[in-house]
């Protein structure tokens, strides 16, 4: 910064901090203008080879999550009813003394199953680890179960190496909302192979913004995908468009090719929606460019219950066309003990008596929230940790204020474009108002009281050079530059072994919405990151609420017109809280309509998020756990438009059924949740 003699006085000095965003999971470098302890503003890190020293608008809008008057000040107790919202300031050693108390007595009494978390963000690890040396291993980091789970049960990178420009490649986007949810350092790469000769084929219902500057866009028939996987192998196999010499010989061929040529093309065609010359024509682009080849499946992976099975199909798909570093395998080992469901379930059966939440929003993540919502009620005790007093805060007993990532310090390991990693080193650029405290301060006052050992070092300062040391990192180096590059992980062959075998390919069918119905699909928007930031200001100003995406011919046969407002009502008779907007669009099939997560929040202590829009995960009662994975997919529930005069608008079917679908299994046959009359507990009597 510049220091000198103004007209009106002395200049302020202003420093040039640098640091990572924590607005979303990207972790992209941060610069922070900052004088006499207040942060101006914030800019992209010009010391991110990633990200070109750019922010996004979340980024951006940093300064108002900082000053945000509603953000948590101090501890709070519970006064009253559980939900009811009301709150007691107490200091920071009877808040620590009080959990911990309530962590001890649950394990003592009920062993380590006593004890829970949802954690989210990269704030949890702490506290994670915490529950680790309790002995819990009832913990479940929601963004890793429902992100990144599948992908790892299936052997497929969540972000392979995008084809560089001028090397003739193909990028697949499958279900891929990076044109929306914006990670830059992700998002800039698709957009350099957007702008070379990188040929882009995107599978999605919607014509999303990256499907919109697609060179092929498939608008593909929800729970399909993976039959469109088949069909691309059955016509790859079936012209010998492979290296044969190369991929022949790998124990699993015979089978793959056999289970390719299951179904013919007219079958896939007509299950996926998809026509079966453009089936064709896209598998021919594929082997063209192999092996110079990227298939992405995007972030969230949760959809319909088949989820390992298409990403197998895909990691399948990679090797045949002999992709570098493909691999493709059969898992049956979880990645972590517990799901979120599991956690619900032990909670709900009184196995699990404390819970933890640490920046994380059950209530928005976990299917079914009036299930999740019994379950907070039914422990016998609940803290949470945070930023905002969100939905998850209402339910607790104790309310901790977290320091958020511009008042604390961190390190963020992030992949890089051609495997290596990037470190990150971010630092408080402004000190802590009011009593928030930084994660590693609460993780290690609650071990201390407990006698557990591994939270030796006095600060965050301290355990952050312990941690960089272990990476092979020189401390001064990254407090100085804010950034390091390490080579990526790199096995010996005899340390790897051989290949596995290759997984045959398959396909389930996933049931299709009753009539009358549609089926329900979510995502992200570009200037929010789930809930989590809904309540700042500028963004809410950007994107106040949601609107409903429906089909245009739909819309003409249920006579719905644009900017029209209708409640929604799932399949369990489940009616959202409030109307939302329909946006009427050719960019959507007609099977299927789609709403923004995140919005519709139900804390009072939230006033720019509290009931703006329409929350998608009020009307998720139902999901489908994969075989594998144990995720559950949600993408298996269905809305309906009512009017504000209260009659349902049932929507037609534009086509008939596929047969192939008919021997789906239907979901809607029992009522599991309870869904309908949760719903009048906590709505009342549905509007006249």
């Amino acid at each position: 910064g510049a220091e000198g003699e103004g007209e009106t006085g002395p200049a302020v000095t202003v420093q040039r901090l640098r640091t990572v965003c924590g607005m979303c999971r990207a972790g992209c470098a941060m610069e922070a203008l900052v004088a006499d302890g207040r942060l101006l503003k914030v800019e992209g890190g010009s010391h991110d080879p990633e990200t070109g020293g750019l922010l996004c608008a979340r980024g951006k809008a940093a300064p108002a999550m900082l000053y945000d008057t509603d953000r948590l000040k101090f501890p709070l107790k519970r006064v009253g009813k559980r939900g009811g919202g009301r709150w007691q300031r107490i200091g920071w050693d009877e808040a620590v003394d009080t959990v911990a108390d309530a962590l001890d007595r649950a394990r003592r009494n009920h062993g380590p199953a006593g004890l829970g978390l949802f954690g989210g963000g990269r704030a949890a690890r702490y506290i994670g680890e915490l529950y680790e040396r309790l002995g819990s291993d009832r913990r479940v980091d929601l963004g890793r179960e429902f992100c990144a789970a599948n992908q790892a049960a299936a052997g497929i990178a969540a972000q392979p190496m995008i084809p560089a420009p001028g090397t003739g490649g193909c990028l697949v986007l499958m279900g891929s909302n990076c044109g929306e949810s914006i990670e830059l350092p992700l998002m800039r790469r698709v957009l350099a192979a957007f702008a070379a000769d990188t040929t882009v084929i995107v599978a999605d219902p919607r014509l999303s913004t990256a499907a919109a500057r697609a060179d092929h866009h498939l608008m593909i028939r929800p729970g399909t995908d993976a039959a469109l996987v088949l069909g691309w192998l059955r016509v790859i196999i079936d012209n010998g468009l492979y290296p044969a010499g190369e991929v022949e010989g790998i124990e699993g061929f015979a089978a793959v090719a056999e289970a390719a040529r299951q179904y013919s093309l007219d079958d896939l065609a007509a299950v996926t929606g998809i026509p079966g010359g453009q089936i064709e024509a896209t598998a021919r682009v594929l082997a063209t460019a192999a092996p110079n080849l990227a298939l992405l499946p995007g972030r969230f992976s949760a959809w319909y219950g088949n989820d390992v099975e298409r990403l197998q199909n895909l990691a399948v798909l990679a090797r045949i066309l002999g992709v570098p570093g493909a691999t493709a395998s059969v898992s049956t080992k979880n990645d972590a003990p517990v799901r979120s469901h599991d956690l619900v379930a032990d909670l709900l059966a009184g196995k699990t008596r404390c819970l933890g939440i640490w920046g994380a929003n059950p209530l928005h993540a976990v299917p079914n929230r009036y299930q999740v919502r019994a379950a907070l009620d039914k422990a016998d005790f609940i803290f949470c940790t945070d930023i905002y007093p969100g939905e998850a805060a209402q339910y607790a007993d104790i309310v901790l204020p977290e320091a958020s990532f511009l008042e604390r310090r961190e390190l963020v390991v992030r992949p890089g474009a051609d495997g290596s990693r990037i470190c990150l080193l971010g630092v408080p650029v402004v000190e802590s108002a009011f009593e928030r405290r930084e994660p590693y301060w609460i993780a290690r006052q609650l071990a201390v009281r407990l006698g557990v050992n591994g939270f030796d070092e006095a600060d965050s300062a301290a355990r952050l050079d312990t941690e960089v040391r272990d990476l092979g990192i020189a401390w001064p180096t990254l407090q100085e530059e804010g950034i390091v590059l390490l080579p990526p992980h790199v096995q010996s062959p005899a340390a790897a072994g051989a290949a596995p075998p290759l997984p045959p390919p398959a396909f389930t069918p996933v049931f299709q919405p009753p009539d009358g119905y549609l089926r329900l699909l979510s995502g992200r928007c570009p200037v929010h990151s789930g809930t989590s930031t809904m309540n700042n200001p500028w963004l809410h100003h950007e994107q106040p609420q949601n609107a409903l995406w429906l089909n245009e011919k739909v819309a003409a046969r249920m006579g719905v017109r644009d900017g029209e407002r209708f409640f929604l009502e799932n399949q369990d008779g489940v009616r959202s809280v409030q109307p939302v907007a329909v946006r009427v669009t050719a960019a959507i099939r007609h099977d299927c309509v789609y709403l923004p997560h995140g919005f519709g929040q139900l804390s009072p202590m939230l006033p720019q998020a509290f009931n703006a829009g329409v929350s998608d995960a009020a009307l998720t009662t139902r999901s489908a756990p994969d075989p594998v994975s144990r995720v559950r997919g949600i993408r298996i529930n269905a809305v309906r438009l009512v009017g504000l005069d209260g009659k349902a608008r049932p929507a037609p079917r534009l086509e008939p059924e596929p047969e192939l679908l008919r021997s789906a299994p239907n979901p809607f046959t029992s009522h599991e949740s309870g869904a309908r009359r949760e719903r009048w507990q906590r709505h009342g009597p549905r509007p006249a």
